[in-house]
């Protein structure tokens, strides 16, 4: 099917669109909205997901995140400035050992409660009594970061995968002295901004396509 000018345009324009949504700037506005429910083996800390609304640019998205920083606290509703990143072969060995961790997860090989404390004993050391399935995950993980950084194919360090570090002072409310790191994907963007951009779009392609048909018949 040969698509028209008219169609080509909305198509590219959308696509671009959501191409530019999905990059980030430096730095965005993350605010926790909160936890999945599941907590680790002592029952006493929240484990992943965390859901977070992120702003960039005035543009808000909903990712679920992991936590890489045993040591800090986050509160629901707290919202602070965090530096993005991406994680490639260019990234820290330990950066590119939590995006790895973070790929496992809804495998199904190992629990999120195996694969969390991996990630947060790799970062600062965590809880220091692991199980087995741990040590097997940090193994893992440090197998695989190896192979990548010296050339071999890889699934986790390719770019899609973000390191969100926290600006110290920039929480709102202040409740501690620094919120804790996160690792995660490149969000999509919510229904209701994805809407509000394809309707923008529409509008402007069907002002292109009055003027063209006046530039036609005159």
């Amino acid at each position: 099917m040969r698509l028209s000018w008219f169609s080509r345009f909305v198509l590219l324009t959308f696509g671009l669109a959501l191409a530019s949504t999905a990059g980030y700037a430096d730095t965005v506005t993350l605010t926790l909205d909160g936890a999945g429910g599941a907590t680790n083996r002592a029952g006493n800390v929240y484990i992943y997901p965390y859901n977070f609304s992120i702003t960039d640019n005035g543009v808000t998205t909903m990712a679920a995140l992991e936590c890489i920083s045993y040591n800090n606290q986050v509160y629901k509703g707290e919202s602070w400035s965090a530096v993005t990143s991406a994680i490639t072969t260019s990234s820290s060995f330990v950066d590119q050992e939590e995006a790895y961790l973070f790929s496992l997860y809804g495998t199904h090989t190992y629990s999120a409660n195996d694969i969390q404390e991996a990630a947060w004993y790799i970062n600062d050391g965590g809880d220091n009594a692991l199980p087995r399935n741990d040590w097997r995950l940090l193994d893992s993980a440090y197998k695989a970061t190896t192979t990548a950084d010296n050339g071999g194919a890889s699934s986790f360090d390719d770019g899609q995968y973000i390191l969100y570090t926290p600006e110290a002072g920039t929480q709102n409310p202040s409740k501690d002295c620094l919120p804790q790191t996160f690792v995660g994907i490149s969000p999509v963007p919510e229904p209701g901004s994805l809407l509000l951009l394809g309707t923008g779009l529409l509008g402007c392609a069907g002002l292109l396509s009055r003027r063209r048909r006046a530039m036609v018949q005159a």
